[in-house]
């Protein structure tokens, strides 16, 4: 079977196509970027890049046996958001997942599967928790973009099975929203980032890769799919177990109106002041085992200690 990836050179994607399961595959990885050679190659992945043969390229691909895997998007670790860089955020997710809709729409067979990636974002900042794939979307910026995001995606023709992943805070040992919150502790500066009692809602890379994955061979899965660990975590045990990990002391918390004038006050309230606790529910019923449900068993892997 094709399987043809957006998104594929990204901190998700290129992790992605790691796993045994895509050298079983002819694998098409569509990116702006063929010539990042960090990638794991096989001789069964191929690059296409986003250029003005694109829309020809595609077609050519969504026919015979095929399955599709959406991960393109700005990436959202770059502060302040402007109001050039918020429409980046959108219009780069939006872009490429209406660009398949109409291309699958316009083939005479659909894709097998489609995995679209979205964002526990989607949900916004709920009184009612814990946050399941039932609650209703939010109202601030990236839950319109969520929202706008996952809309963008119409399969009309075809009987494709559609997989929505929310994800959450994805915690890797290179990259990622990780180094950030490790960052203070370097300058033994570390702690709470604002109030503390806000959760988070994480997962470790080892386990968004094989929800993924499961969700891919699962052909009972359809719809939405909260991507994150079954336990929530407060910011102020985040950063206790970071320090503890790094040997250093999580005793300087920063205070919300100071994060606000260093990251600007909408990326600040919407990935580290606001509070989500969001559980995987339809994810366990559908009998994912995690890896790492834990906080402390994920950085425990993550975080050499010194």
């Amino acid at each position: 079977m094709k399987i043809i990836i957006f998104g594929g050179t990204g901190f998700i994607g290129s992790s992605l196509l790691e796993l045994p399961y895509f050298q079983q595959h002819e694998v098409f990885i569509v990116t702006r970027h063929p010539e990042k050679r960090e990638l794991p190659l096989h001789e069964n992945f191929h690059f296409v890049k986003t250029d003005e043969q694109l829309e020809t390229n595609l077609a050519a691909l969504f026919s015979d046996q095929y399955a599709i895997i959406n991960l393109a998007g700005e990436s959202l670790v770059h502060w302040p958001w402007s109001k050039i860089q918020k429409q980046r955020i959108l219009l780069s997710r939006v872009h490429f997942t209406s660009l398949i809709s109409k291309l699958v729409n316009k083939a005479d067979k659909g894709p097998e599967y489609i995995i679209q990636a979205s964002a526990v974002g989607y949900y916004g900042f709920q009184h009612k928790n814990p946050i399941t794939e039932g609650s209703s979307a939010g109202n601030n910026f990236l839950a319109q973009v969520c929202k706008n995001w996952e809309e963008s995606l119409r399969i009309e023709n075809h009987n494709s099975r559609v997989v929505f992943i929310r994800t959450g805070l994805v915690l890797g040992r290179d990259n990622g929203i990780l180094e950030l919150l490790r960052l203070p502790f370097y300058l033994f500066a570390g702690g709470p980032l604002g109030p503390g009692n806000q959760m988070m809602p994480w997962i470790h890379l080892d386990d968004e890769l094989k929800a993924i994955e499961f969700l891919m061979k699962n052909e009972q899965a359809v719809g939405a799919f909260n991507l994150v660990a079954p336990e929530p975590v407060s910011m102020k045990k985040m950063m206790k177990n970071i320090g503890k990990k790094m040997n250093r002391p999580s005793w300087f918390p920063v205070p919300a109106f100071l994060l606000r004038i260093v990251l600007g006050k909408t990326f600040a309230d919407e990935l580290v002041i606001g509070s989500q606790e969001v559980v995987p529910e339809k994810l366990l019923k559908a009998g994912y085992i995690f890896k790492y449900q834990n906080i402390e068993e994920a950085l425990s892997d993550l975080i050499e200690t010194k």
